[in-house]
Order: C-alpha cells, then structure tokens, then sequence
C-alpha cells in the first residue's frame, strides 16, 4: 500500500504523488516532512501548508516571487556525480522567496529585507539557482515541481528560471513599471480564462490570426505576456504612456500625444469611426463613449476583449506585419510591440529608445528590460529579446501550442 493512501490532500495531488512513487521511488519532498517537524517552527509550517494554502496554487507554477535571502551553497559530491555536467568547484545558490503574484504568501509576516538574522525568513521556502548570484530585492520567475512542498526548509523547492528584475540598488525596480510585466494577479488569470472560454472572444482571434498568416496560439502567448490577457490590464506608473489593454497600447503605439499641463490626449493613429474586422464590418460603433475622433490609451479601457484584437490587428499591419522577410513567430510580433524599428533588422541589432539609437540609448534600454540579459554588458540585440520570449513559461498555451491548458 502506498505511503500517502491517508493523506488528506485532494484526490488530483494523491494522484500525482502516487504517480511519482511508482515512477521515481518514495517522494522525498514528503519524507522532508519529518524533518520539518522536529521543530516548532517546522510544525507550524506544516500546519501552513496543510490548512491554509491556497488550492488554486496548483494551477500556477510559474510564480514571480521577491528574493528575501540568498545563499550560495557548495554541492556535495552526490550533487556533482548526479548533475554530472558540474565540476566540483562549481557552486549553486538558495534563495528564500516570496511570492508576489499571488497570495499564496499573503498572511506570512514581512521580513526585514537583507537581514540575514530576521526570524521571520524562515517561514519562507527554498528555490535554487545555478547561473550565479541573485541579489536579495530582485524579482525572479519560479517552476514548482509539486507545489504542495512549496514550505519545505530542508531543501529546495522551486527552480528559478529567469530574473525579472533587478535590486533596486542595482538600477531595477521597474517590475511593476515594465509594460510586458504587470502584475499577474489572481484576477487577471481568471479574465483571462474567461476570455479564452468566450466564443466572440475565439472568433475575433480566428479572424486575425488568418488574416495576419499568424499562429493563434502566439497571438495568446503575445496577450497573456503583456496583460495575462485581461482587457483592463492597466499600469499607472509608466509616466505618459498609460499602457492598457491586452497588448498594452500606449501613447507611442497609438501615435497620440499626452498634454500635461491639460491633461489631454492630441492626435491619433487610429479613427474609431474608420476600424473595421477582417470582414469589413465595423467592430466599434457610434454608442462608444470616447474621447474623440481617433483612440487614446484611456479609451481602450472601454474596448472588450474582442474589440481588442480586432485592434491589435490594425496594429500589427500599421506597424508593418505584412512587410516582415522572416517567419511571423512569436518573436517577431513580440518585437512589434516591443520596438517596432527591429522589424527585418539583423539579429545582432541593439535596441535603443524611441527616438534615438546611440550606445547611450542602448545601455538605457539595457538597463529598463534586465530580463533580456543585456544590463552588464550595455545593450540588449534583436536575438536577445527573441529568445527570451520564445523560452517564456506561459501559462495559457503550452509547448505544443494548446491553448488554455496550463503549463
């Protein structure tokens, strides 16, 4: 009989930890249990985990967390002659986090960010890292194997994946700013998954998928990216640009123009009055309360979800999507909402700002986008950020291009 058949977990995670026994041995995340026990802190995070997690983390493993500690660790022999592609001076670091992208930590007390002697970090888990220090204060994306041990102290439990951003000390910060990183809160996914349960929403996507000659499932992938595809994704903090919606329109994407001193928006790319689908039928029409004659970021708040990609197909082919030389993937209309001028560039091109493409304006954009890999060495290519969105965990596609099944 197996060792979890009185288990009080739900019969999906009995299953999975059955799974795992027949196929890789005895659990060792769960025999960690024992040890955690023969403390009272461990007792207690045993309690937390079996009363008082979340269900719905189950569905997420894909996680953005805050690094609260890190420490870099020197493997055992066991771990070298088991990685195999580590020498034996090669290090890894384990970092307490907390995540931030959903409440799965919410009712952990707040340490006391870089000190190492705050009691409170131990109520925190475990993830590893092996491509060199983290900075305590940076945002990083996690994979949970079973998030079911996501409490555990003996040992790690998530793998860190990527770095999101920077320490503040370090120029980072910008987590909450970056446009293709809002927050993905837990209302956002459930937006999300309704929309991807909408029939209009799937016919608008039929529609401009085909007529762009693009794959339905980068178009998900490019939505969930930018807003985790909720239409009313919005960020305040990015100063003039009032990124919004599904791809995040801004001023710069709209072509409109933001008046400070009276608050209001001039000009415009885009005439309400003159959209239409594919099919030639308006998708916006005389009822829609706007600010006038062509589409500011405020108006789009005001857009659903498939008038919202019925938009950002006219913006792709005003972009110039039907003049790109290469593959449409994901990677190219990434770009198209990243930095349109890389359209048909090199791979080796650097990206720059919006009106400027000197070495100053590359390490400016560097330092904005860390998660492209590009800070230390002061400029970000055009392969960098393909690659980076190519390799991106989304939650709404998987790797064979399913869409809404959760990876």
């Amino acid at each position: 009989m197996s060792i979890y058949s009185n288990k009080k977990i739900s019969d999906d995670e009995k299953q999975y930890l059955v799974q795992r026994e027949n196929q890789l041995g005895v659990d060792i995340g769960q025999r960690q249990w024992g040890l955690d026990r023969s403390s009272p802190m461990g007792a207690l995070k045993q309690m937390i985990r079996d009363f008082y997690t979340p269900d719905t983390t189950l569905s997420k493993t894909n996680p953005y967390a805050l690094v609260l500690s890190s420490e870099i660790i020197n493997p055992t022999n066991y771990d070298v002659a088991a990685k195999g592609e580590k020498p034996g001076t090669a290090n890894y670091v384990l970092v307490r986090i907390k995540v931030i992208s959903d409440d799965r930590h919410f009712w952990l007390p707040e340490p006391k960010l870089g000190d190492a002697s705050d009691p409170y970090l131990q109520l925190y888990p475990y993830a590893r890292w092996d491509k060199g220090e983290i900075p305590v204060g940076s945002v990083v994306a996690l994979t949970y194997d079973n998030q079911k041990h996501q409490f555990s102290s003996a040992s790690d439990v998530a793998t860190v994946t990527s770095i999101v951003d920077l320490a503040p000390s370090l120029g980072g910060g910008s987590y909450r700013k970056r446009t293709s990183l809002c927050k993905p809160d837990a209302a956002n996914y459930l937006r999300g998954q309704n929309l991807l349960n909408d029939s209009s929403f799937n016919i608008a996507l039929d529609e401009v998928s085909s007529d762009l000659n693009v794959s339905k499932a980068d178009l998900v992938r490019i939505f969930e990216f930018e807003s985790q595809i909720d239409p009313r994704a919005f960020n305040p903090k990015t100063r003039r640009q009032f990124p919004t919606g599904l791809i995040q329109f801004t001023t710069n994407g709209l072509e409109c123009e933001y008046d400070e001193n009276r608050g209001i928006f001039r000009g415009g790319a885009f005439e309400w009055r003159k959209l239409k689908t594919p099919k030639g039928e308006r998708y916006i029409t005389g009822n829609f309360k706007r600010r006038g004659a062509s589409l500011n970021p405020l108006d789009i708040k005001r857009l659903d979800g498939p008038q919202q990609v019925y938009l950002a197909r006219d913006y792709f082919i005003r972009k110039g999507i039907k003049s790109i030389r290469r593959p449409l993937t994901i990677g190219e209309l990434y770009l198209l909402v990243l930095f349109p001028r890389a359209r048909n560039k090199p791979d080796d091109y650097r990206l720059g700002t919006e009106k400027s493409n000197s070495p100053d304006a590359h390490r400016i954009f560097a330092k904005q986008n860390p998660v492209f890999g590009g800070a230390q060495r002061g400029y970000v290519t055009r392969a960098d950020v393909v690659a980076y969105i190519t390799n991106y965990p989304f939650q709404f596609v998987n790797r064979d291009g399913k869409i809404g099944c959760r990876t």
